[in-house]
């Protein structure tokens, strides 16, 4: 089978640019929780497909540039062929759609990659491959602007659809671990580890996902084993939700592993966050865990 080359879509999680004990570089950060990047790849469309964790039939109703430069296409999800997709519309952000020739009111199949995480309001779809494949004529179908390699032929929609429908198990789609309950007890429970920290600079400002990373030094460790700091001091890296902590203040946070040997950790829910101040609710979490 020929193979075309395409950029694949995957994203860019933490365990996979930031590991170690040394600082990472803020280019490298930058990349963090935005929409999934492109890495350049060679694939056919059976392995794009794979690739894939979701693929829908869903009618374009609107686009636009976002404030962040991107554009972005609103879409009605008419049937879901793979994966899970439990929104009635999706939201579709890419960086270069130019020569997709999207038409509003048409349907199309979209083969996804989906990714989750407490920094996004609404789960962050993009296309694998570029792929385009309007429903009323797949014969124009393409990936990354160019035609379908030609012993991938289908000799109708249908036959397409079964082909997506019957490939092996999606991937798993791509989730940052958070939390969405509003109970401390479960909050605490599920974080990996409970941190007594003094939040002493900003490390990088969020430009797209709702979060801005920091230096963290560690006064406390209330819970969690294995914890990596930048250059075995007492600092870490913690990504948090904007405008829930200020500069030169000490909180009680809530935070996960992003990834193994990884010095950024991620705000495990929006109420992982607690004030120095609060001591009611810091007594109520060092209760639970049994410190006293």
């Amino acid at each position: 089978m020929n193979k075309i080359r395409i950029n694949a879509i995957v994203v860019l999680v933490l365990v996979t640019i930031v590991t170690g004990c040394s600082i990472p570089n803020k280019t490298d950060q930058e990349l963090i929780y935005t929409i999934p990047q492109k890495t350049e790849e060679f694939v056919t469309f059976q392995e794009a497909v794979d690739l894939s964790s979701c693929a829908i039939v869903a009618e374009l109703l609107s686009y636009e540039i976002n404030r962040n430069g991107y554009l972005e296409y609103t879409f009605a999800v008419k049937e879901v062929l793979r994966g899970l997709v439990s929104d009635d519309t999706i939201y579709l952000i890419e960086q270069d759609f130019a020569n997709i020739p999207y038409e509003l009111k048409e349907h199309y199949i979209l083969i996804m990659t989906k990714y989750d995480s407490l920094f996004h309001e609404v789960p962050q779809f993009s296309l694998i491959s570029r792929l385009f494949i309007p429903i009323n004529d797949i014969e124009k179908s393409s990936m990354y602007g160019e035609p379908l390699e030609k012993d991938t032929h289908f000799n109708d929609v249908d036959e397409l659809i079964t082909f997506i429908r019957n490939t092996e198990t999606p991937a798993f789609d791509l989730y940052q671990k958070y939390s969405t309950s509003t109970e401390i007890a479960t909050i605490v429970k599920d974080a990996d580890f409970v941190l007594h920290i003094d939040v002493i600079g900003l490390y990088v400002e969020g430009t797209i996902a709702n979060s801005n990373t920091y230096y963290c030094k560690v006064t406390n460790q209330l819970k969690g084993d294995g914890l990596v700091t930048i250059d075995n001091s007492n600092v870490i890296l913690i990504t948090l939700l904007k405008e829930c902590v200020n500069v030169n203040e000490s909180y009680v946070v809530m935070v996960n592993l992003v990834g193994k040997n990884s010095v950024i950790y991620s705000q495990s829910s929006k109420l992982s966050v607690i004030s120095i101040n609060d001591h009611e609710a810091i007594d109520e979490v060092e209760s639970l865990l049994s410190i006293h």
